[in-house]
């Protein structure tokens, strides 16, 4: 599904990122855990060809990705939540949804598909985005990601700024995702808000990869530790 190997991106002259590598198979979910400024965004930012990489390969599908253009990125099936939502926020819900869909020629099936996921926005559907609350408006940025139908989905902090419903609210409709065979990679700072839906956590520190551990591992007080340790908590 998503290879990445031995990356390294740099924001002008300053290196980001060193030699970052991982797997991602298809329905897995992992997790990029991290302190601010650890390097976290810049990973899914290479993906998406936001970030231009001077070393290393990322493979989505068996196809290379280094070099493609980032408008073409999400047309291959690849979802992206950026952190801070970038709704439009003058249009309404159905606008917002209804630019998602252009991007790989989706249609009303689709639609009302992923309205059946999140009710709430087939409520809102003729209200302008801006006017909607902090977790509605992560709730239409992840129904705008799903209009492409993606095979792989970056989420940048879901949870940010979020009450403990509309956690749990985010946290199921990752479960649903994986259900159907939907990769995700996301990025976090609330360890307790992903560990029930994550295969994998790796923690990212000064742009490299420090350290690992699988969903099994997770149960083990000591991995635990760790892992709050790794990110300050």
């Amino acid at each position: 599904m998503l290879v990445v190997d031995n990356l390294v991106s740099y924001y002008a002259n300053i290196k980001i990122l060193n030699e970052i590598s991982f797997n991602l198979n298809q329905g897995q979910v992992l997790c990029l855990l991290g302190r601010n400024g650890a390097g976290k965004t810049t990973i899914l930012k290479s993906i998406m060809g936001l970030v231009d990489h001077t070393n290393g390969l990322i493979l989505f599908n068996d196809e290379k990705l280094s070099g493609v253009s980032a408008h073409f990125i999400p047309k291959k099936g690849i979802g992206y939540v950026p952190q801070g939502r970038r709704l439009f926020s003058e249009l309404t819900v159905e606008e917002n949804l209804e630019i998602g869909l252009l991007t790989r020629k989706k249609g009303e099936k689709t639609k009302e598909k992923i309205l059946n996921m999140f009710p709430k926005l087939k409520e809102r559907i003729n209200q302008i985005s801006g006017t909607l609350s902090g977790g509605e408006q992560q709730m239409l940025a992840l129904a705008r990601a799903l209009c492409i139908e993606p095979n792989l989905l970056l989420l940048d902090e879901p949870t940010e700024g979020l009450q403990p419903s509309m956690i749990s609210l985010i946290r199921n409709s990752i479960l649903e995702l994986k259900k159907q065979g939907v990769s995700i990679l996301l990025v976090e700072q609330r360890v307790e808000a992903i560990l029930p839906v994550a295969d994998e956590v790796i923690i990212i520190e000064n742009g490299s990869k420090i350290f690992s551990a699988s969903s099994k591992e997770f149960k083990n007080k000591a991995t635990l530790k760790k892992i709050y340790g790794f990110i300050g908590l």
